[in-house]
């Protein structure tokens, strides 16, 4: 077999003559070859990014190429754009800052410089090869070209001599149907992972390269609120895989911009999720640099930084972060975590993040304060989260057992799949947690405050109206597989969801699964009709309960939000049917049926005028308006499913057109601008799309 599909986002074609040829390169694709094995011809898809999901992580190629096939440069292939994107990815991973603290020592001792002397480029790691759409390229005896945008064929010559004329096609790929992998696949446990108020949650354990077990990443939990540290590419799935709510976990803790480190941070920004980034300057500066090559555009907008300078303590939630730097190929951060118990008991966990750690290779590097500093790390904690891996890239577990200053029974091992037999250290498990301080039952009201903030709609209402709902609400406990609320029953009851998933279904057809922050029952009460689905737990958990007489006092006490509870069952599903909102998620969409109204225009209508400022921005559902410059350019008519207004409003700038009905009539949810704005803060991959879309319009006008 030629052509083999190794996941949605990626195929393998294989040649005789140059081996395989790799289509789509997505974060931890080498894991699927054996150690050190990764293709050398890699074809870059037509998006780096597509739904959320980063389609082309071009770093690990280079290394199992460069580093484990002993200097083998990867070949990639792509158009002049893609290729320009690539290196300057490449740019920020592979080399170390010379202006950055231990530049000269890092570029000495990781080998920064080509055997003539000279510094290494990117150009030493990779071969990059032009094939815009209509052109091919030869690889040796395989040709590429390069059909139409994203689409490819495979021919391999049959000889050496009149090649042109004995030619064999291997195969067709179609990258652009490459679709990333869906969170809606993984499955919710059974029961919720409670969140200690200090300890870690091991999300992943290993190395970039082991195909049997996901990179290492955990959750550093303080007073119960998650770090995430260094999460994977795909944080939402695997967080919910655990068990773990995504709105349990605000912050992300980024030791340093290598792929298998930092490829979750930009799919947290563009899956909608707002993001506090803790990290240092450099590394902050070199990440948005990366990001923006990847994503296309500037992410800094989506992101809250927070400075974690080596030397430096700063305090989240409780939780006392000490920071230091590691000894890496490019700058990288680490930490000390402590804790005051309730009791005034101190506690600590240190991680090492990625670093060398070889006493006697060190002394000939370091002396003073820095090399104490590199050698005392992790003393006096009750646990040490470190890295174990080849040198000199990072520490041989054997050294660390040798070396270390730190009880061997206080260490976990991470970021490999295995230690030698004669290194008694416990590795690290995937979805284990370790509490060193647990939660404690007194926090239920504070997870009941949470699930009202976190609602885009409930998280709204005014606090007197907030603990009105808390007091008359109940709370109470469910099963996994327990039926909640059975379709055609009578509503009588109002319920948020505190803990836990529950799915929405008609029969056996799910319509939705609801987490924490989600509520259901509301139509039945709205309409005073009977329960329009059935509700059955997917997991246990708890729910706030809450009875009619209290609900309609709140729909009494703020008009608003019961207009915008009406509206939702409404709008949503007019919304589903514009493309690009149909790959929110529920919040997201809930958000924008509550703020949308419903509009209608006669032809001729003038929706925007050139020149002014934006004030709402439409979604046509019927309907078609044209868009027309005051120097006479006309461009394709907006019909439905489109989105009108966005350019204004998002780039805070006069409309570049005027935008007039001509259907006899034309229907459009609309949002104003004020509302637009809430939204864009609150969900910031909404914003990221709107983005996408006025890229590609003002490249047009």
């Amino acid at each position: 077999m030629h052509l083999r599909q190794l996941r949605p986002d990626a195929t393998l074609v294989n040649t005789k003559s140059e081996g395989d040829v790799l289509f789509g390169c997505p974060p931890e694709i080498v894991k699927k070859f054996d150690f050190g094995q990764a293709p050398n011809i890699i074809v870059l898809t037509d998006e780096f990014v597509n739904n959320g999901h980063l389609m082309n992580e071009v770093e690990f190629p280079v290394y199992a190429n460069y580093y484990l096939q002993g200097g083998k440069r990867v070949k990639y292939v792509g158009t002049a754009e893609q290729i320009e994107r690539a290196k300057a990815i490449l740019e920020q991973t592979l080399f170390w800052p010379e202006d950055a603290p231990e530049g000269k020592e890092g570029i000495e001792f990781f080998g920064g410089k080509h055997p003539s002397g000279r510094a290494l480029t990117v150009d030493d790691f990779a071969e990059f090869i032009t094939v815009n759409p209509g052109e091919s390229t030869d690889i040796g005896r395989v040709k590429l070209a390069h059909k139409d945008k994203g689409r490819w064929a495979v021919y391999e010559y049959t000889r050496k001599l009149d090649r042109h004329k004995r030619i064999k096609l291997v195969g067709t790929v179609d990258t652009t149907k490459f679709t990333p992998p869906s969170e809606k696949d993984t499955p919710f446990p059974k029961i919720p992972l409670d969140p200690a108020k200090f300890g870690v949650t091991f999300i992943g354990t290993s190395s970039g390269f082991d195909p049997l077990n996901r990179t290492t990443s955990f959750i550093l939990w303080a007073n119960g609120k998650g770090i995430f540290v260094d999460p994977l590419a795909d944080p939402k799935s695997e967080l919910k895989r655990f068990g773990i709510e995504s709105n349990d976990v605000p912050y992300i803790f980024l030791t340093h911009c290598h792929g298998d480190h930092d490829s979750g941070v930009l799919g947290r920004v563009l899956n909608g999720q707002k993001t506090k980034l803790i990290t240092s300057r450099v590394i902050y500066e070199t990440f948005l640099k990366k990001a923006k090559a990847q994503a296309g555009s500037d992410v800094e907008k989506y992101l809250e930084f927070i400075a974690a300078e080596p030397g430096s303590n700063i305090k989240i939630d409780g939780v006392t972060l000490e920071i230091s730097r590691a000894f890496h190929p490019i700058p990288t951060i680490r930490f000390v975590a402590e804790y005051k118990d309730q009791a005034s008991k101190i506690r600590r966990i240190a991680y090492s993040a990625d670093t060398f750690f070889v006493p006697e290779k060190l002394r000939e590097i370091f002396d003073g304060a820095r090399l104490q500093e590199l050698l005392s790390f992790g003393q006096g904690v009750d646990l040490l989260i470190h890295e174990a891996g080849m040198a000199p890239i990072h520490t041989p577990a054997d050294e660390l057992y040798k070396n270390t200053p730190v009880e061997k029974d206080k260490i976990v091992i991470v970021h490999t799949g295995s230690v030698p037999k004669d290194v008694p250290i416990k590795l690290a498990r995937a979805g284990e947690t370790i509490e060193l301080v647990p939660s404690i039952s007194s926090e239920v009201a504070m997870a009941m405050l949470e699930a009202l903030s976190i609602n885009p709609l409930l998280g709204t209402l005014p606090i007197k109206s907030t603990l009105g709902l808390l007091r008359s609400a109940d709370l109470i406990a469910f099963r996994n597989s327990e039926k909640i609320i059975r379709k055609n029953d009578p509503g009588d009851h109002f319920y948020i969801i505190v803990s836990g998933r529950v799915s929405v279904h008609a029969g056996r057809r799910e319509l939705a699964e609801l987490g924490k922050g989600d509520y259901f029952g509301e139509i039945a009460l709205l309409t005073e009709s009977n329960r329009t689905a059935s509700i059955t737990a997917k997991s246990s958990g708890r729910l706030l309960r809450i009875n009619k007489e209290a609900f309609d006092k709140i729909l009494a006490e703020v008009p608003s939000f019961a207009e915008e509870l009406k509206r939702v069952p409404q709008n949503r599903d007019a919304l589903l049917k514009i493309a690009l909102l149909q790959k929110l998620s529920r919040k997201v969409l809930l958000a924008l049926a509550a703020k949308s109204t419903e509009e209608i225009h006669e032809k001729g209508t003038i929706l925007i005028k050139q020149g002014e400022e934006g004030k709402k921005l439409f979604f046509i559902l019927e309907g078609e308006a044209v868009a027309t410059t005051r120097d006479g350019r006309i461009f394709a008519p907006r019909g439905p499913r489109e989105v009108l207004g966005e350019i204004s409003i998002l780039r805070n700038v006069p409309t570049t057109a005027n935008v007039t009905v001509t259907s006899k009539k034309l229907k459009a949810l609309v949002l104003t601008r004020e509302d637009v704005q809430l939204l864009i803060d609150t969900f910031p991959g909404f914003r990221f799309d709107l983005e996408q879309i006025i890229d590609e319009r003002l490249s047009k006008i």
